[in-house]
């Protein structure tokens, strides 16, 4: 295959979806992208993981009028691969997708958000809100320091899921007089098809959130 057919993609892989991006090798020209799912292992688990980690490139690769052959690279930023032996074992479960010649970089998915504006220099610091939170800061010497991305169960604040808890909090507490009424549980009970409100939290285990 020639290599000004070649592309590379790029996968940012989290807990709400997946998005791949294909550029070509030769001209760095955007091709196009394509989004699959949630991927982050630690979220769904690893096999469905994968399996919607290869649909995003599955895809990626079909509006883009590829094959799985002209892949020359891929780097993949996935939330909830937080150590050596996580980036090594997606490495494995993956590269049999390629060629065997096809680079294969896994990186946490802080280091590309990083590199993303930074111009390619890993220095500086990071801060992703999306469905969990993280931090992550590094210097020129190589030391680095990260916070949070611990998980729901951790209570990681200031995401997505931190967000929907205390909304879900504030309405329950509203309905029942434990708190001060809010919008938010009108806004929740048509999200849950018009669910009346009952006392005693009865309102969220008739919408299935409890």
């Amino acid at each position: 295959m020639s290599e000004d057919s070649l592309i590379v993609l790029g996968v940012d892989g989290g807990a709400t979806k997946t998005a791949c991006a294909a550029v070509l090798l030769s001209t760095q020209q955007h091709l196009n992208q394509a989004s699959a799912g949630p991927s982050n292992w630690s979220s769904v688990g690893k096999e469905e993981g994968l399996q919607t980690l290869k649909r995003a490139v599955s895809a990626t690769l079909t509006v883009c009028g590829k094959s799985w052959e002209a892949v020359a690279a891929i780097c993949l930023g996935m939330a909830g691969v937080d150590s050596p032996e996580a980036q090594a074992a997606l490495t494995a479960a993956i590269k049999d997708w390629f060629p065997p010649n096809t680079l294969v970089l896994v990186y946490n998915d802080t280091v590309p958000a990083l590199l993303s504006g930074t111009e390619g220099r890993l220095e500086g610091c990071v801060l992703i809100a999306g469905t969990g939170s993280i931090a992550f800061a590094t210097l020129p010497d190589g030391q680095s320091a990260r916070a949070a991305g611990c998980g729901p169960a951790f209570l990681d604040g200031g995401c997505g899921y931190d967000l929907g808890q205390k909304g879900l909090s504030a309405a329950a507490k509203g309905s029942d007089g434990r708190g001060p009424p809010t919008q938010l549980l009108s806004y929740l009970c048509k999200c849950c098809d018009g669910v009346t409100c009952l006392p005693g939290g009865c309102m969220l285990r008739q919408a299935g959130l409890a």
